[in-house]
């Protein structure tokens, strides 16, 4: 039997808007039945209210359940350096996710690592943030540098989609630099390139 990894949160009873929305309900329910708007229900009824309300729940639990296991192999694939889990885990770093928290460090680590193995996503992604200054120090050589790179990988046609915007991007930026800036980050480009001949391209 797996053991639940230790980068996830164990989810422990119901959180907190659950149990709000859960509150609602029962407060809504009782405020009609008090005015009178809710006609008396048979006991069957009310069986068959609750048998529904039960595989609801049950649906809800094994639905979450599914997604936590998901997330726990997409972590193991994400430990053998497979470039789209890095992407994803760090995208789940990012946004905050139910077994994940917030960690914008993490998000970036797991982008960069999946960007040096030549995952064109992460690449856009980070050229972006450096663009922006999301979560690292803005920096428009470094911007230009990963969007560029971008632009040159890519071979699946879900990858070529991300390459064209990388490019139109570069593109884009390009005429905010100087010819000494541009220079320097495509001889950071070339050496990237050099040191990463024999990568393989992720699918």
């Amino acid at each position: 039997m797996n053991q639940p990894l230790p980068h996830t949160q164990k989810r422990r009873g119901f959180n907190l808007i659950e149990l709000v929305g859960l509150g609602v309900v029962v407060g809504l329910i009782y405020g009609l039945d008090q005015l009178g708007a809710i006609p008396p229900f048979s006991m069957k009824e009310i069986l068959l209210f609750v048998a529904c309300f039960v595989i609801l729940l049950i649906v809800v639990l094994h639905d979450d359940k599914k997604n936590k296991r998901k997330i726990e192999e997409t972590i193991r694939d994400a430990e053998l350096g497979l470039p789209e889990a890095l992407y994803e885990i760090g995208y789940k770093y990012d946004k905050g996710d139910r077994y994940l928290q917030r960690d914008l460090a993490k998000a970036l680590a797991y982008y960069q690592s999946a960007a040096e193995k030549g995952y064109v996503r992460a690449q856009l992604e980070l050229g972006l943030r450096y663009l922006f200054g999301t979560g690292v120090q803005k920096d428009v050589i470094k911007a230009y540098f990963w969007l560029f790179i971008a632009a040159q990988d890519g071979h699946s046609a879900g990858q070529a989609a991300m390459k064209a915007k990388a490019k139109k991007l570069a593109l884009t930026v390009s005429q905010t630099l100087t010819s000494v800036q541009i220079e320097e980050a495509q001889n950071l480009a070339q050496q990237w390139n050099s040191a990463h001949s024999q990568l393989a391209k992720a699918p």
